[in-house]
C-alpha cells in the first residue's frame, strides 16, 4: 500500500473548498494500492457542517497538539506529498511546515502550481524542496503514478 499525503491551505477556507481539490486528487488517484491521507479528515463533524472548528479543542482531532501530531505521522509515513499551492490570501504556515517535514523525512513533494507558482509561495526554500512542479491536479496525479511506478 502507498501512501500519498493531500498537503495545501485550509485558513480561510470552508471544508468545501479545502476539499474539493483533494477529492479531484482522491479520484485520479484511485487505485487499490494507494490510500491518500487527508488533513481534513475527522474535522467538523461535530461543528456547523461547511466551516472549521472556531474552538481549537471543540473536538481531539482539532486541538493544535492533535493536528500537529497526526500531520507530521502522516507525513513520515507517506510515499509521495501532493502539495497544491495555487492559492490562498495569505501563506499556509502549516502547509510550509509540511514541506518542511516532507524535506526532513526525504519524502518527495508533488506540487500544484496552477501553471505558475502563486506569489505567496515564490520563495527559495519553497522552489528548493518541492521536488516536481505541475500545473494541475490531473497533472500531478499523473506525476504520483509516475514515482510510484502505477499504471
Amino acid at each position: 500500500m502507498f501512501f500519498v499525503y493531500l498537503a495545501g491551505p485550509m485558513v480561510g477556507l470552508t471544508i468545501e473548498e479545502a476539499m474539493s481539490w483533494r477529492r479531484e486528487a482522491m479520484s485520479r488517484l484511485s487505485s487499490p494500492s494507494i490510500h491518500c491521507l487527508s488533513p481534513v479528515r475527522g474535522v467538523g463533524k461535530e461543528t456547523v457542517p461547511g466551516s472549521f472548528p472556531t474552538d481549537p479543542l471543540a473536538t481531539p482531532l482539532t486541538t493544535d497538539r492533535a493536528i500537529t501530531t497526526r500531520d507530521r505521522a502522516d507525513i513520515k509515513r507517506a510515499d509521495v506529498v501532493m502539495m497544491n499551492l495555487c492559492s490562498g490570501g495569505s501563506v499556509s504556515i502549516g502547509t510550509i511546515i509540511e514541506l518542511g517535514w516532507a524535506d526532513a523525512f526525504r519524502v518527495p513533494v508533488v506540487g500544484i502550481n496552477g501553471g505558475r507558482l502563486h506569489s505567496l509561495y515564490n520563495h527559495p526554500f519553497v522552489r528548493d524542496l518541492v521536488s516536481f512542479w505541475c500545473p494541475s491536479v490531473a497533472e500531478a496525479a499523473f506525476c504520483v503514478l509516475s514515482i510510484l511506478d502505477i499504471d
